[in-house]
């Protein structure tokens, strides 16, 4: 686990092109979309 918390599962809505953008940013960075979307949620959460 590299946060201090369990990951839970959660469902949202994308287009098809999104999904493949947020796929290839992914890859590109050699990490999961899931670790993609946590690391920009967290990004978000530092600019309060």
């Amino acid at each position: 686990m590299f946060y201090d918390e369990a990951k839970v599962r959660k469902a949202i809505w994308l287009t098809p092109s999104t999904w493949d953008t947020l796929k290839q940013v992914a890859e590109s960075e050699g990490v999961s979309v899931s670790e993609l979307v946590e690391r920009w949620g967290r990004g978000l959460a530092r600019r309060k």
